[in-house]
């Protein structure tokens, strides 16, 4: 049975909403997976609720009995902390968009699809990995279709593990290509749009791989922030509570700022 995808959740008007993505992670010896099992492990709170944004994994593949051995430690270290989140919740990125496609997927965790909802009192706070908001990459946008297709899905699911994970690989030129959002900035139209859709005040991304803040958007309402990579020994992380909206690294997440 397929991991029912979560379209929104509704939180408590007190509640710290973490948000955090592209880590790109591969193994447990990287700087960026000793950040991360710090973050789940160290902290949680019965009202936090922690968002990652997709490109948690370097790239993710399942089939219908198990993902594959690499990630094993990555999943494990989810499912043992979700107990000390108010959630913790995986959306999809361009490079893990196989993700949550069975019931391998723990389900103490949650995975949001392409889309998350946050409903916080009248604040609605859209997340989304932000591959959408790319700026002319007609080619990218037909493949992302493509591949979230239900005829592909149902592939992925059934096919034997090892010729799955080279399959994915041999799809990077499209669907890990880094380039996409360094060289352009994001496609404000659709950043609009999408909040209008989803009747969000505030729209909540990554990909693009730098840190943009609302200010440096041409409007005010949606606020709009652009969460920056874990690269380079740096772990961002965007703290959004009922008043304030921060970015911190998580070696410094519980200090008084």
């Amino acid at each position: 049975m397929t991991l029912p995808v979560v379209t929104s959740i509704a939180v408590e008007a007190d509640a710290e909403l973490l948000f955090a993505g592209d880590m790109h992670l591969r193994t447990a010896d990287e700087p960026n997976a000793a950040a991360l099992l710090e973050l789940l492990s160290h902290h949680g709170r019965a009202n936090r609720y922690l968002i990652l944004l997709g490109d948690v994994f370097y790239f993710y593949f399942e089939n219908r009995k198990v993902p594959i051995k690499e990630f094993h430690w990555l999943i494990g270290a989810l499912e043992s902390n979700a107990a000390s989140w108010g959630a913790i919740v995986l959306l999809r990125g361009n490079r893990d968009f196989l993700l949550g496609s069975t019931g391998t997927f723990p389900r103490c965790l949650h995975s949001g699809g392409d889309c998350l909802v946050i409903e916080r009192g009248k604040s609605r706070i859209l997340a989304t990995h932000g591959d959408t908001f790319l700026r002319g990459d007609w080619s990218y946008v037909v493949f992302r279709k493509l591949i979230r297709s239900g005829m592909v899905r149902w592939a992925a699911k059934n096919i034997w593990p090892p010729l799955g994970v080279k399959i994915v690989g041999a799809l990077r030129w499209i669907t890990f290509r880094r380039r996409q959002g360094k060289a352009k900035p994001p496609n404000f139209e659709e950043i609009l749009s999408a909040s209008a859709e989803h009747k969000a005040d505030t729209v909540v991304f990554g990909h693009f791989h730098r840190q943009i803040s609302p200010d440096e958007f041409p409007w005010k309402v949606p606020s709009a922030f652009c969460i920056g990579s874990w690269e380079n020994g740096s772990a961002p992380v965007l703290v959004m509570t009922a008043d304030s909206a921060r970015t911190v690294e998580v070696r410094n997440l519980d200090e008084k700022g």
